[in-house]
């Protein structure tokens, strides 16, 4: 029976994944190392708490508003939204939704004809790879006000949860749910050959001896850094050197030194040479989350993002740790938070201090987040957090748990990728591979990128 809940536990992941996010990229992977950037949570149990945490009124009780809300999701995301917005207006009856919800593919072709024909909803949910576009126009309302007055309560909110919604001094979006890169590992091994639960100020160094001692002394191998997405492995390197994976402009790389792609791809094929990491065939052949080396207790861990966690904790019976990503030798962190979706209003909206107050509802009420549950991500409050934990599943807590450790971690989030990054993304993967192999060292591995990428990012 566990294993039918699994499988339908994943295909619901999956799908989520592919709501939430407008990168077409693979779900399942070979172990744990998914690149994915989605961030749709579990959902967890529901509850029937009937106490509100709004603090604000609506503008009038005598007014009638009628506020358009669109969204891109599935029937889980729809059926909680429209639930949590029905509770809006049982608490304040002068105010109701139009509800304009639909699937990614169509969403943003809607959302475009609509910012032609002047006609956008009043709240729109927005992703980050899009939401500068939307500034850039002008037809993203600055929020900053409204957190000024208190009609946004962001007082509970880390400032590294708002930095994706932020751009010259104003705030156009806030979060519905945070995501993390996170390192996941098999607690149980870890107890078995007497290690400690691994300290969140490690480094690179501490890691490479964690995973050596366990492979040298006890025979557990383990999973290669973000082996389906080694973009994340590389930016995660330039960040804690102040770096970037691409330059402001988007035309180019937005570093010079191959410093970073020689340690990681050395990092890649040093363990890989003495079977630290399983050998890139031996992936090829696990094609399913379900048949994963790090599934089936025979990898002590590797890197995920942090909304995959509970897909691999339902899969196995063994107790699993998050932590986050090691830092460099002088503590540096390249770890970020990055928003799953924002909720952000329209400038065209006649009713924006009611739309910004519908916001705070989604933030910052632990009876709306009931409903929700976590569908979108982490909540990014820390009270609705601890306000909802006991009517999410464990492992879905175990997620809020590692956002909370991750706050004190995180730095400024990235710029969003520029055209032509999905081309960088290949290249970078397949020399990835190719040095994994050992057919290209990591010293030609790096130059090698360093030309394709740049020659595909100065067409832009």
């Amino acid at each position: 029976m566990k294993k039918v809940l699994s499988m339908i536990l994943v295909l619901m992941m999956v799908t989520a994944l592919f709501a939430g996010c407008g990168q077409e990229e693979d779900t399942t992977g070979n172990d744990t190392n998914t690149g994915s950037e989605d961030t749709t949570a579990d959902s967890g149990s529901t509850d029937d708490s009937t106490d509100s945490d709004a603090s604000t009124d609506s503008e009038s009780s005598d007014e009638e508003i009628v506020l358009r809300v669109a969204w891109w999701g599935n029937q889980v995301r729809d059926a909680r939204t429209e639930e949590a917005l029905a509770l809006y207006t049982e608490m304040y009856p002068n105010v109701t939704f139009e509800l304009e919800p639909i699937g990614w593919a169509g969403y943003w072709d809607k959302l475009a004809t609509q910012t032609a024909g002047g006609s956008l909803p009043d709240i729109i949910q927005q992703d980050y790879a899009f939401i500068g576009q939307y500034i850039d126009k002008g037809v993203l309302a600055d929020l900053t006000p409204y957190v000024e007055s208190g009609v946004l309560n962001l007082d509970d909110v880390a400032p590294a949860n708002l930095e994706g919604g932020s751009a010259d001094g104003g705030l156009y979006g806030i979060p519905l749910g945070m995501n993390a890169l996170a390192y996941v590992y098999n607690k149980s091994l870890m107890d078995q050959m007497g290690y400690d639960s691994v300290d969140p100020d490690w480094t690179w160094n501490d890691f490479e001896a964690l995973i050596s001692d366990a492979y040298n002394e006890h025979g557990v191998r383990s999973d290669a850094p973000l082996w389906d997405d080694p973009k994340f492995f590389l930016e995660n390197l330039l960040r804690q050197n102040g770096k970037s994976v691409y330059n402001e402009e988007g035309n180019g790389l937005g570093f010079e030194s191959t410093d970073e792609l020689v340690r990681m791809f050395s990092i890649l094929a040093d363990n890989t040479e003495a079977g630290v990491f399983p050998d890139p065939q031996e992936i090829a052949q696990k094609t399913t989350m379900e048949e994963s080396l790090f599934v089936n207790d025979e990898t002590l861990g590797g890197f995920i993002w942090s909304n995959f966690f509970v897909a691999y904790a339902d899969l196995m019976d063994s107790e699993l740790e998050l932590t986050v990503m090691p830092n460099d030798e002088n503590g540096n962190s390249g770890l970020y938070l990055k928003p799953s979706q924002f909720f952000s209003v329209t400038e065209s909206s006649e009713h924006k201090e009611e739309a910004a107050r519908v916001i705070d509802f989604f933030t910052n009420s632990v009876e709306a987040n009931e409903i929700l549950l976590a569908e979108r991500g982490v909540p990014i409050a820390a009270s609705v957090r601890d306000g909802i934990k006991d009517s999410v599943s464990t492992e879905v807590a175990a997620t809020f748990d590692y956002i909370a450790l991750a706050e004190n971690y995180a730095t400024p989030i990235s710029a969003p990728e520029p055209a032509g990054a999905a081309e960088v993304t290949k290249a970078l993967k397949s020399i990835y591979e190719e040095v994994a192999y050992g057919v290209t060292t990591p010293e030609e591995g790096a130059e090698r990128f360093m030309q394709e990428a740049n020659a595909v990012l100065s067409a832009n």
